[in-house]
């Protein structure tokens, strides 16, 4: 029994002498000596080389797949504004052919009046003096037409019979027939 109570005071003093090194903050010193070309030293450079190749790599891979990813899209917008480009040009220059289509047609179609114009103009001419010359025809028509009318009175008594209805000669055939001539010369005037 002896023997337990002294373990359990040996016990006890190792445990206050515990508790009085916590309560004395424990501090542990560590030395490493890492000469320059030691087996360890060798492995920390390579571990701390490996992670930085590593974390290079991927970042490099990121931004070049992100530099890659925004030329395609630079060459996709440049390609379809040149197709824009190309098609704006291609209706600037059928507007272009059209716009010289229609001053072509203008010019023809002003060339085209004036010619008309000038056709009229002669036409309205060569009218009026046609319409001065039929107006002649016509008074000189007229005066003949008076004078045959005149003339016809004058002839024999054989018409006057026959406007009254008696019987008609040989003279009056031929007045006849002169007097449906001069009607139908009258009507064609």
């Amino acid at each position: 029994m002896t023997t337990e109570i002294h373990k359990e005071l040996d016990s006890e003093a190792i445990a206050n002498k515990n508790f009085e090194i916590l309560n004395n903050e424990l501090a542990v010193k560590i030395q490493v000596n890492l000469s320059h070309g030691s087996t360890i030293a060798n492995l920390i450079l390579f571990f701390y080389s490996i992670l930085s190749l590593t974390l290079f790599s991927i970042f490099y891979r990121r931004g070049s797949l992100k530099a890659i990813r925004n030329r395609q899209s630079e060459k996709e917008r440049i390609k379809a504004l040149e197709k824009k480009s190309q098609s704006q040009q291609q209706i600037l220059q059928g507007l272009t052919h059209e716009r010289q289509e229609l001053f072509k047609n203008i010019e023809v179609l002003n060339t085209k009046y004036q010619t008309d114009k000038e056709k009229i103009k002669m036409n309205e001419e060569e009218m009026f003096e046609e319409i001065l010359c039929l107006e002649g025809q016509l008074n000189t028509f007229i005066e003949l037409k008076k004078t045959g009318k005149t003339k016809l009175m004058n002839l024999n008594p054989p018409y006057k019979n026959m406007k009254e209805g008696k019987g008609l000669n040989q003279g009056g055939m031929n007045l006849i027939f002169c007097q449906s001539f001069f009607q139908s010369f009258i009507k064609i005037l």
